[in-house]
């Protein structure tokens, strides 16, 4: 069960942290919050499964990879999750879900794809359909017209 201290320690990780070395240290001295006890409830809120994981976001755009897709998959169900690991183990997937599959859209396995250039999204698109010869009969490469909106979720607002 989370309280009311880890509530506040969650809204203040939920937005971008200073980008210094101690980034705890001014939300520390306002909530009279000791640093270790602030990074000791993350680690216990993460052991619990209250949160997945702790990390950066990066802005792919920003960072160079301008090329990008979603690129969903006609998997076999009986080797999804090899098609899968495959997918999974490559640095150029960030997200990778199975999905049921629905009438008139046989697509079960969603990936997104990134990558640097055009040419360099479709040799990992080829590289991919290589690996997972066998596996699946079908993709498609989904690509966005405009974004609007880019945010993570945010928790006790």
């Amino acid at each position: 069960m989370i309280d009311a201290i880890d509530k506040k320690i969650l809204r203040f990780v939920q937005e971008d942290l200073p980008l210094t070395p101690n980034p705890f240290t001014e939300f520390s001295k306002k909530e009279n919050i000791s640093e270790d006890k602030i990074i000791s409830r993350l680690k216990k809120l993460k052991e619990d499964g209250v949160i997945r994981r702790f990390g950066a976001v990066v802005r792919h755009h920003k960072a160079g990879y301008t090329a990008n897709a979603m690129v969903v998959w006609m998997v076999d169900e009986s080797s999804v999750d090899d098609a899968a690991k495959i997918l999974y183990e490559s640095d150029s997937v960030s997200h990778l879900y199975a999905r049921k599959k629905f009438q008139g859209w046989d697509f079960n396995l969603y990936s997104m794809v990134h990558a640097q250039s055009e040419d360099d999204l479709k040799n990992t698109l080829n590289g991919f359909v290589e690996q997972l010869k066998g596996m699946h009969s079908d993709h498609m490469i989904l690509r966005s017209i405009r974004e609007f909106k880019k945010t993570s979720m945010k928790y006790f607002v």
